[in-house]
């Protein structure tokens, strides 16, 4: 028999709406009914607040008290996507920084099993390293950081670790290089950089698409040099990823990102372009192990990592990930950015789900999508998770 559910608020992956009633069959989504009156479904359950699918996660480290780089193994995966899920986050893309070829080889081979298994949420992976900038290493090791070899191209042609997202410092490797990753079907994402506006101009010709946690270890914007902000903030069709904890950027330029990225590309500001406008800023979490559990502090590369109100610090004080996940950074968005709930949730769902080129059916409410929904209140309080 088939359920009927009538939210408040209605996020179908695009926008919040009202009088909408959801048909469920056999645990997916069989009918939208939108412009309904609920009398006309006297047994649909009604929901208070606001429906909507769950969080899309692209910058995980860890959660529940696992480092992925330190426990690149499926039970490792798992207790990181059940740190994620319980605050709303239905997909991630586990994340290895900078590290050793065989630690990579092991978290790929884990997604892989993950994947083959039907781990939910799992979605791929995400190599944030190690071809990076020394200057702009933040707490990667720099022991491991080096050019792409053979072993790392291997390893990025896999076609059986799902969405591959490949951070790197477009100095570090060559245009080359950065084409062969697009041919092998990864995304390109520029990031712990130091190199010059032109330099990322070229790597972004060359088909990079993306920037890592915005404004964080690259190059930055001045009056003579654009650097990897200028350059994000000005190419209208890459995507960039920002860290909202109060922490990693000041809310004055995560609003004037905003502003940049998302609010003129869905303006009339560009009235002779034929090109879909589509917000390119998305919300990222930089989770660290501490995040779902009740850790004050872990080793990261044989230094201690401190939770001191909120903020993540290695002991000489540099910022090392973030005690955030999706779900606090959406508040935030909406507490300091002052945005609208759909605006917010955009940032968390449908601009990540857009980067990474995923099907609708895992990000958005549509005939045949599965029935997972997490329920917010107009504060974006998680109230509960829904599966039908």
């Amino acid at each position: 028999m088939n359920k009927f559910i009538a939210p408040e608020y209605l996020f179908d992956g695009n926008r919040l709406i009202q009088n909408s009633v959801l048909e469920i069959q056999n645990g997916c989504v069989y009918e939208i009914h939108h412009n309904t009156l609920l009398s006309d479904f006297p047994t649909a359950i009604s929901l208070n607040g606001i429906l909507s699918p769950g969080f899309i996660d692209l910058q995980v480290n860890g959660g529940g008290a696992v480092l992925f780089n330190d426990d690149p193994s499926i039970h490792g995966l798992q207790r990181i996507v059940n740190a994620h899920n319980v605050s709303g986050t239905s997909h991630i893309l586990p994340t290895v920084i900078t590290d050793k070829i065989e630690v990579m080889k092991q978290a790929a081979d884990s997604v892989s099993a993950a994947i083959e298994q039907g781990l939910a949420g799992v979605l791929g992976i995400h190599f944030e390293g190690p071809h990076i900038s020394e200057p702009k290493k933040g707490v990667h090791p720099e022991v491991s950081i080096r050019t792409l070899g053979d072993a790392e191209k291997k390893l990025y042609s896999r076609s059986d670790i799902g969405i591959k997202l490949i951070t790197l410092d477009p100095d570090a490797v060559s245009l080359e290089d950065i084409k062969y990753l697009i041919a092998n079907n990864c995304i390109v994402s520029v990031g712990h950089t130091n190199a010059s506006y032109v330099s990322i101009k070229a790597a972004i010709d060359a088909g990079a698409s993306g920037f890592t946690h915005l404004y964080n270890a690259m190059s930055p914007l001045t009056g003579r040099e654009p650097g990897a902000v200028g350059a994000a903030l000005n190419s209208e069709r890459v995507y960039a990823g920002i860290i909202l904890d109060g922490f990693h950027v000041d809310y004055v330029s995560a609003k004037l990102a905003w502003k940049i990225k998302n609010q003129l590309t869905n303006s009339s500001a560009f009235p002779d372009s034929s090109e879909k406008k589509t917000g390119k800023l998305y919300l990222v979490s930089d989770a660290m192990s501490s995040i779902g559990s009740d850790q004050t502090s872990f080793n990261l590369f044989n230094q201690t990592v401190s939770v001191c109100n909120g903020k993540l610090t290695n002991e000489s004080g540099t910022l090392a990930g973030a005690h955030l996940n999706l779900l606090m950074a959406v508040q935030n968005t909406k507490q300091h950015l002052h945005l609208s709930n759909e605006a917010c949730l955009k940032m968390a769902i449908t601009y990540p789900a857009e980067f990474i080129g995923l099907d609708a059916n895992k990000f958005a409410v549509v005939k045949g999508s599965e029935a997972n929904f997490i329920q917010l209140d107009e504060y974006l309080n998680l109230i509960q998770r829904h599966t039908y």
